[in-house]
């Protein structure tokens, strides 16, 4: 499901906590996108 993000998928991120913040924003749409 996260292969949809692509920021995600191409490391375009320098630093390795920005790279997490946009795998917790890719987790938390996905959660939303869900709800009923």
């Amino acid at each position: 499901w996260l292969n949809f993000f692509r920021r995600v998928v191409m490391d375009y991120e320098y630093t390795p906590e920005s790279h997490a913040a946009w795998i917790l924003w890719a987790n938390v749409t996905l959660c939303l996108n869900r709800l009923p």
